[in-house]
């Protein structure tokens, strides 16, 4: 028995029937399957098509792709508190989950206490113009934090959702901006960027922020002894990046100046 990875989107949208057709990446480098529910599909052919896509596996990652907003998700029997379907609970009961488990929701805003489309948006069809930021507090009436403790609580396994908008695409799946997990007994976790270890296209996204602040305040002024020990410590908050596994083969200040010497430099 090994471990996959499951996708599941929402089928009655166009967009994300053709991001599954670019066959997008695998979550933790799994083998990954996908499955596609409708909105006239049961819980329980969608629980029961996991369950074949897994194959005698175990899940160590699920991802739920759909449209959201605050507290509101548009995937089949998850559309809000009161419509989660307990039939979800058959995954954990029939011990899909592989140890350290975890479930993602895609969907913009999900976990926002406050809607993150602009007054008379239309969910189905939404332009940039049409987003606002989310909010979150930890208040625990707030609409996204109700629905990410009921789903965490159906499914058994600890839950991510996004406080602002969120785009996908075939190439791109990691959360933008701040995330709150939920865990399984209501314990939750607001997160940014740089402190979801999992999240490997945040992860990149906040080394290579830290590696743009280490040039302009050190690299760009002559500070080439100080940006290798800043290196150093991009190393160690960002062991798995790209951005890391190149500060490693350029720990020495003769790299430094040549950084320098190739760059437009400000007037110093």
């Amino acid at each position: 028995m090994g471990n996959v990875a499951i996708h599941l989107y929402d089928m009655t949208d166009v967009g994300f029937v053709k991001l599954y057709k670019q066959n997008p990446p695998s979550p933790d480098r799994l083998p990954t399957g996908a499955v596609g529910a409708y909105e006239t599909s049961t819980a329980a052919q969608i629980v029961a098509a996991v369950r074949n896509v897994a194959k005698g596996d175990q899940i160590k990652v699920m991802r739920i792709v759909a449209h959201g907003n605050s507290g509101t998700f548009y995937f089949p029997h998850l559309r809000n508190y009161d419509k989660c379907s307990q039939t979800y609970g058959d995954i954990p009961k029939s011990k899909l989950w592989a140890p350290l488990a975890r479930l993602e929701l895609h969907g913009c805003g999900l976990a926002s206490e406050t809607s993150v489309l602009r007054p008379g948006a239309d969910p189905a069809s939404v332009s940039i113009d049409d987003l606002i930021p989310g909010t979150f507090t930890g208040d625990a009436n707030g609409y996204g934090l109700w629905l990410l403790r009921r789903i965490a609580s159906l499914f058994n396994v600890p839950t991510t959702a996004a406080v602002n908008a969120q785009a996908v695409s075939a190439l791109n799946w990691g959360y933008e901006g701040r995330t709150v997990t939920v865990l399984p007994n209501g314990k939750f976790m607001l997160q940014d960027e740089n402190t979801r270890t999992w999240d490997v296209a945040a992860q990149e996204r906040a080394a290579d922020a830290y590696m743009y602040r280490i040039k302009n305040n050190y690299i760009y002024k002559g500070q080439y002894e100080a940006a290798v020990r800043q290196l150093r410590d991009l190393i160690k908050v960002f062991p798995n990046t790209k951005t890391a596994a190149w500060a490693r083969d350029n720990l020495t200040v003769k790299a430094m100046e040549a950084i320098d010497d190739a760059a437009m430099k400000p007037d110093r």
